[in-house]
């Protein structure tokens, strides 16, 4: 997990300075060259506006037209994205995101003359200005996640194609270890920044950053209750690491038992019982207590290693490590609530670890440690089937919901739109209002790029198809994905899962981000939901 942690800073270039002339001494006849130039210019000028110009507004009295100023569709549908250094590579978007694109199609109408020689000036007409809509948040899963690609470890967060990515702390110390409330409102996490691992939590947004364990021992990997209001985590206070739980403004704390067992990595069940990792002798294993730490049972009996437990969201069954299939290259496990039942979901010749479920249960987050040093972010199905990497540079992920109590009143406009390979723009009936958010998603249908019948069509999780090039999202991850836009205006978004909110009033259209639309063929079809926001409670 180490890394050398660089990337490219601001890069430019030194613009030359004008030539100075050399000496100063004075040219008398430069100066009477310039007095003539003057005058002759200056007797052209009355020329055009007594002779040129009238004869000029003539023409366009006698012949109106109207002028296109046109743009190729390959200037509309190209995004770029700031190069990277080539030595490593970096996800994109590792800041708050902003729309970047190509020139924007140009439509001029020119006013037309009527028989009248003496008009007054026309006033352009402008949209008229609406109040500003109230700011939504995101009704959309995301993960957020840490990572050392500043140097230090931050804590990120991205949407779950791993478009998106912006920092949520910024400083010098290592913020590690981040875990979402069940209500996605909060994240807990980890950070040395006071001289000492400590435990924190901040709003979703990275805002409201605050320390709740003061104490010289390490406190570390926080995790939350079902209900989002309390937070329990390891600490060494006691002489030995044992578990505890406070409540989330940092009231309460207490231990959850006193025993003389090393214990770690708790998690919290929708049936109020905590699995954790705990080792008295030589190896790791599994165990389950109340809440305070009566019921203790041993779920995993074995002569190797098992940790990082994680309870699945109905509390039916639990994601735990284990090396069961060799002591030198751990595996990702699930087990019954019971302990029975243990099957291997997944193990790659890298070291995996920080499972965690989707808000749903449907998936599951991974780390997976990389030959250079790095760690990338991975999901699979909970049967440990199609797995594939979400990110670069990330690690120890973790599921952050929706949060749908923030869209109080809210109204949703579904619609489903068939969008074609072969047409740069399909446009859509969607008109959207400035302050709606718009998502869109892949339903069914494939398409390909390019002449060859034998690369894979896109499905929903975007298999690779045309050479990588800089209008991806990620670069170096090609795939032929979705863009959309309002009206002539550039794309807002490139990907497989699109999500934004709409800064100006226009109709939605969708394409293709491939360039060589005639070389492409098939058909998509995506939903498109339209969330307009009431008031927030």
């Amino acid at each position: 997990m180490a890394s050398n942690g660089r990337f490219c800073g601001s890069c430019g270039h030194e613009m030359p300075t004008a030539a100075t002339v050399a000496g100063k001494t004075a040219n008398h006849s430069k100066k009477i060259v310039i007095i003539m130039a003057v005058v002759v210019l200056i007797g052209l000028a009355g020329l055009v506006a007594g002779v040129v110009w009238p004869r000029l507004q003539a023409d366009s009295a006698a012949t109106p037209t109207v002028a296109i100023a046109e743009t190729s569709a390959k200037d509309e549908m190209e995004v770029v994205v700031a190069p990277t250094d080539s030595s490593e590579i970096i996800p994109a978007a590792t800041t708050t995101p902003t729309d970047t694109a190509s020139a924007t199609g140009t439509l001029t109408t020119a006013t037309l003359a009527t028989e009248s020689a003496a008009l007054p000036t026309a006033t352009p007409t402008t949209k008229p200005t609406l109040p500003p809509p109230p700011t939504p948040t995101p009704a959309v899963d995301e993960i957020v996640f840490q990572s050392n690609r500043d140097g230090d470890y931050e804590i990120y967060i991205m949407h779950i194609n791993g478009d998106q990515q912006r920092p949520l702390t910024d400083n010098r110390a290592d913020d590690q270890y981040p875990r979402v409330s069940p209500d996605g409102r909060r994240i807990t996490f980890e950070s040395n920044r006071d001289g000492n691992p400590e435990i924190y939590v901040m709003n979703r947004d990275g805002s409201d950053q605050t320390r709740l364990t003061f104490d010289s021992a390490n406190d570390r990997l926080p995790t939350w209750s079902p209900d989002s209001q309390q937070i329990t985590f390891q600490s060494g206070r006691s002489g030995v690491s044992d578990l505890y739980i406070i409540n989330a403004d940092g009231s309460d704390l207490r231990q959850v038992a006193n025993t003389p067992a090393r214990e770690g990595h708790t998690s919290w069940s929708v049936n109020d019982k905590l699995v954790f990792n705990a080792s008295q002798e030589l190896y790791w294993q599994i165990y389950v207590s109340n809440l305070d730490g009566s019921g203790r049972q041993q779920l995993t009996h074995t002569r190797i290693d098992e940790w990082s437990p994680e309870w699945s969201p109905d509390g039916s069954q639990i994601l735990f490590m284990s090396e069961q299939g060799s002591s030198t290259n751990a595996g990702i496990y699930v087990m019954n609530a019971d302990g029975s039942d243990a099957r291997l979901l997944y193990n790659s010749a890298q070291e995996e670890w920080g499972p965690v479920w989707s808000g749903d249960g449907s998936k599951i987050l991974f780390t997976v440690d990389q030959p250079d040093g790095s760690a990338d972010i991975f999901m699979m199905n909970a049967d440990g089937s199609n797995v594939y990497r979400v990110s670069e540079r990330g690690g120890y992920p973790s599921w952050a919901g929706p949060q749908p109590s923030d869209y109080d009143g809210v109204t949703a406009t579904i619609q489903d739109v068939e969008v074609i390979a072969t047409a740069n723009r399909t446009t859509s009936d969607l008109a959207l209002r400035a302050g709606q958010t718009v998502i869109i998603e892949y339903i069914d249908g494939t398409w390909q790029a390019g002449p060859s019948p034998t690369w894979p069509p896109v499905g929903p999780e975007g298999d690779a198809q045309v050479p990588a090039k800089n209008t991806f999202p990620i670069p170096n991850q090609p795939v032929m994905s979705l863009i959309a836009g309002i009206d002539d205006g550039v794309p807002h978004f490139v990907g497989n899962r699109l999500e934004w909110t709409v800064e100006e009033d226009g109709y939605l259209w969708l394409g293709p981000n491939d360039d060589g639309i005639v070389d492409n063929s098939g058909v998509l079809f995506v939903r498109v939901t339209v969330l307009t926001p009431g008031d927030k409670p």
